[in-house]
């Protein structure tokens, strides 16, 4: 059997923990070391590499000709907290923010604006023209690790035991479903106008008592629609195909659910 590679690249100078992001024929990677790389996606080859003020731990967006990144300190008192526009095919710093928070999920970037999470319990919309912060929202309780959902001109964002929607344009909140004792560390899946959270199980006594499972609530109301209690925790971003949502649990399951 031939061997089905076509090329193994090492990133030179640390460890990569995100997906990498391919367009145009190009692979986007960031390394823990404050460096940013560009490979040929046929053979490895290294078509631009670029150094920036943090480590990049999340998967770059690739919109328009640019990709986007954040930065988190490499080490205590280190740099971070920045946030990049570059032009996708040479590495040239198209712009670049200074942020109250380090970057903690792949941005997203929808009609004009990227929105990204940052460790400091906040959600940022930002001009994808000039970087310029359009909106900020607080959640004021816990972090926000995952990366937001955006559709019907609403960002879907989970935090700790809340999944809320926000109007895309202003950051003004919409509504907010909550779920005592659950607990989503995962980004929201929208098909048609459902929006899927799925949540890990809590032993009663910390947060109180949630079993595990899939949350669907409704886009526009935030009612929840259905539970479905399944075993063992559920860490993992929904995939939804033709209405069928699928999802690994990690008991070694995969379930498929309609």
């Amino acid at each position: 059997m031939s061997d089905p590679r076509l090329f193994d690249a090492l990133v030179p100078t640390g460890d990569t923990f995100a997906d990498p992001a391919v367009a145009a024929g190009i692979v986007y990677v960031g390394s823990v070391d404050e460096q940013v790389y560009a490979l040929n996606a046929m053979t490895g080859s290294e078509v631009w590499q670029l150094a920036v003020d943090g480590s990049v731990v999340n998967t770059p967006a690739v919109a328009n000709g640019r990709i986007y990144f954040g930065t988190q300190a490499h080490a205590p008192g280190g740099g971070g907290k920045s946030f990049y526009a570059v032009e996708a095919q040479t590495g040239t710093i198209i712009w670049r923010v200074a942020l109250e928070d380090e970057t903690t999920s792949a941005p997203v970037v929808v009609a004009g604006t990227v929105y990204l999470t940052g460790a400091g319990l906040g959600l940022y919309a930002l001009d994808e023209q000039t970087g310029q912060v359009r909106w900020q929202f607080h959640h004021g309780r816990s972090a926000i690790g995952n990366a937001p959902a955006v559709a019907y001109d609403t960002v879907y964002v989970t935090m700790a035991d809340s999944l809320y929607a926000l109007d895309a344009r202003s950051g003004a909140a919409r509504w907010y479903f909550q779920h005592p004792g659950a607990v989503f560390l995962v980004s929201p899946t929208l098909a048609g106008n459902i929006v899927y959270c799925p949540a890990l199980a809590v032993a009663s006594g910390i947060q109180g008592s949630s079993p595990g499972g899939l949350y669907a609530v409704d886009a526009q109301t935030g009612r929840l629609l259905k539970f479905l209690s399944l075993a063992g925790d559920i860490g993992n971003t929904a995939a939804i195909v033709d209405g069928v949502a699928y999802i690994k649990s990690d008991n070694g399951y995969l379930y498929a659910l309609h």
